[in-house]
């Protein structure tokens, strides 16, 4: 398994085909199902969340589900946020769309306030940093599957995925930095909210992994033909 994962994450460094990515990842969801060690988490953003391992010197390998017409998303929800460390996306199938804000401090001219998110055990809490600022769009684009886009740590952004549509990304995060990840909120909204990251019940997570399998085999066999 450490070999395969270590594979893996060489091969997102180097952005290799989309054929081998998916091979790797099929052969590691193969394995994780024998071993029960495939377990899924509702992220506070509405996606499923599954960490696959960590590589020392290289980084963490996540995979990122979305669901068509099923989305646990936080009440309320804050989609623009940071990170403190490097995300590299390879979009495994579907489609997502990255959106880039900039950030300012502002008095006057507040659009919104800044949160800082600290974590404990399956809990998410942002607490408000009780600074006002100015967030304006910047620019957004979409990728669909096979291909490859990173976010910088300290960079705000988003990402959308179509309501209706299934995607699925895998994430290798590196180059960590130190300090914590930040999310933008509404200016009139309460200082301190928890979210606690809901487990993704066996029987439906592996119903969702053998759906991703299923895309992934099949979009190979198309591939190949």
């Amino acid at each position: 398994m450490d070999k395969i994962l270590l594979t893996l994450a060489v091969n997102l460094v180097n952005k290799a085909p989309h054929e081998q990515i998916k091979s790797l990842l099929l052969e590691i969801i193969s394995l994780k199902k024998q071993d029960n060690s495939l377990i899924g988490n509702w992220h506070p953003l509405g996606f499923i969340h599954a960490n696959l391992g960590h590589i020392d010197g290289i980084g963490t390998i996540r995979l990122h589900i979305w669901l068509p017409n099923k989305r646990k998303t936080q009440n309320p929800s804050f989609p623009i946020h940071d990170h403190v460390f490097t995300v590299n996306s390879h979009i495994l199938s579907g489609s997502v769309t990255n959106r880039i804000y900039q950030i300012e401090e502002d008095l006057i001219n507040s659009t919104h306030k800044l949160y800082t998110v600290k974590y404990d055990n399956n809990k998410s809490i942002l607490q408000s940093l009780n600074q006002k600022i100015n967030c304006q769009f910047i620019s957004e684009e979409s990728f669909t599957s096979g291909q490859y886009y990173s976010v910088n740590s300290n960079v705000f952004h988003s990402s959308e995925v179509n309501k209706n549509q299934f995607a699925s990304t895998l994430v290798l995060t590196n180059n960590y930095i130190n300090g914590e990840p930040k999310v933008v909120g509404e200016l009139f909204l309460n200082d301190i909210y928890t979210y606690e990251r809901s487990l993704c019940e066996s029987v439906e997570f592996l119903e969702i992994i053998a759906s991703l399998e299923q895309k992934l085999k099949l979009s190979k066999q198309l591939f190949i033909n």
